[in-house]
């Protein structure tokens, strides 16, 4: 990342990067955390049904399999 990391078609600058860096430390972003009412909330909306499947690594995941109505 010295000299700014490749961003799309732009490259950033060092002092930009270094402030992505400390943001990221800072708050990480994980990616977002969906509870099984959401997912059956926003399946239901769009005309699907939802069921659910545990992930064989990490106890904490989920799959969802969505079924049209």
């Amino acid at each position: 990342m010295l000299g700014g990391d490749l961003t799309g078609h732009h490259r950033r600058s060092l002092p930009m990067t270094v402030v992505e860096l400390a943001r990221e430390l800072l708050t990480p972003r994980v990616g977002h955390w969906y509870d099984f009412s959401d997912v059956h909330r926003l399946a239901d909306r769009h005309g699907f049904t939802a069921s659910f499947r545990g992930s064989n690594q990490y106890p904490y995941r989920f799959h969802a399999v969505l079924h049209p109505r």
